[in-house]
């Protein structure tokens, strides 16, 4: 089996980055290749997971890029309430064209976040027309507005307090 180690520099290594093992912040990961394999081998020693944490610099231009996308994506939500949900389906497509240019970053908790807040707000809707000659179909399609509601908005406050979803306490 091939060293880990020398994959994750590679895979790493991106100007802007900088890498966290074991609570110490690792810059320039090329030149401390022989610690990353040290810390790599004390991580699997001691049952920690193998990646490293990636942390992004606040002054890197590709998360400033990607976290106004992120806004305009969450904005697009919002207005999907004006457009009939034309706008959250523009939205969708923005997350799948944009989803690898934040893989590795916290941003791509955001994305996963908004694009479950789509597929879900889609099945709810659905549902709520479908029976709504029932009675059941009304509160079907109100509880899917306040839940997507809430997904905006606890979703856009966290981005702009620049912290990710689905945080593990």
């Amino acid at each position: 089996m091939k060293d880990r180690a020398e994959d994750l520099c590679c895979r790493i290594c991106r100007p802007g980055k900088e890498v966290m093992f074991s609570g110490i912040l690792v810059k320039h990961f090329c030149a401390q290749q022989q610690t990353a394999k040290a810390q790599l081998l004390i991580r699997r020693k001691n049952g920690m997971p193998e990646d490293p944490i990636i942390v992004n610099l606040p002054n890197d231009p590709q998360l400033k890029s990607a976290k106004t996308i992120t806004t305009i994506v969450y904005a697009l939500q919002a207005a999907s309430f004006f457009s009939g949900g034309a706008t959250l389906l523009a939205a969708v497509v923005i997350n799948y064209v944009k989803r690898d240019d934040v893989r590795g970053t916290w941003l791509e908790s955001h994305f996963r976040w908004q694009i479950r807040t789509f597929w879900f707000s889609l099945l709810w809707s659905v549902l709520g027309y479908l029976t709504f000659v029932a009675v059941i179909g009304y509160f079907i399609l109100v509880a899917n507005m306040v839940w997507l509601i809430y997904r905006i908005a606890k979703g856009w406050l966290d981005l702009s307090n620049d912290k990710e979803m689905y945080r593990r306490f």
